[in-house]
């Protein structure tokens, strides 16, 4: 069902302009923005449910373009430290945590709400090299609504043993991602990520651009 809601509406019509409706109207249908107007006659809203939310103000979401979801227990602390020194005494102690199954739906469930109370709507996210765990957080940004392109982390040194896997492992686990989660109107989708270069051999870069290759 289509619905029209009312309200000053701050609308980027440009990526480097915006325009304030003060009296205006935004037209959704299936989840998506179908027009934006001052004149609700022009968006062909005839039957539609019109919600008004009166002088209030509707902006477009947030969109985070690089995050590290279990990364969300970690905010904050041992800022001072250097990159790699920070990854080994706090972050790859943290991810290991999230082959619990149980223990990721958790934290990812507070790491969605904290995007949410932000106005996050859209996000490029890591997970874990977990694959149940990382089909956990996709999961749960479908049920919330909430577009994401979501990565299975792959890496294969200078990292924990508890967080290394091979490269076969790897491809496997981003194999049955893409499997579940391939529909090109998902508002959810899987991404190749391997974590960054210092992390992964020249053999697990290699295949993760096949992968990508083979699935774009």
């Amino acid at each position: 069902m289509k619905k029209v809601y009312k309200a000053r509406v701050l609308f980027t019509k440009e990526k480097d302009q915006f325009e304030v409706f003060e009296n205006g109207y935004i037209a959704v249908e299936n989840g998506k923005v179908t027009g934006v107007s001052t004149n609700l006659s022009e968006l062909d809203c005839q039957n539609a449910e019109i919600i008004d939310f009166g002088d209030k103000l509707l902006i477009p979401a947030m969109n985070d373009m690089h995050v590290h979801a279990p990364q969300v227990h970690n905010q904050g602390v041992a800022m001072d430290l250097e990159l790699l020194p920070w990854l080994q005494n706090y972050t790859f102690p943290e991810e290991s945590k999230y082959a619990d199954v149980e223990y990721a739906e958790r934290m990812y469930r507070r790491f969605l709400h904290t995007q949410w109370l932000f106005g996050t709507m859209r996000s490029v996210v890591f997970g874990t090299v977990h694959t149940e765990s990382t089909r956990v957080l996709m999961k749960l940004y479908q049920e919330a609504g909430m577009g994401a392109l979501v990565g299975k982390v792959a890496m294969n040194r200078n990292c924990p043993d508890a967080l290394c896997e091979d490269v076969k492992a790897a491809v496997e686990g981003n194999e049955r991602l893409i499997a579940e989660f391939s529909d090109v109107d998902g508002l959810v989708r899987p991404i190749i990520t391997p974590r960054f270069v210092p992390s992964c051999t020249p053999e697990l870069l290699k295949a993760c651009g096949e992968l990508a290759k083979k699935y774009q």
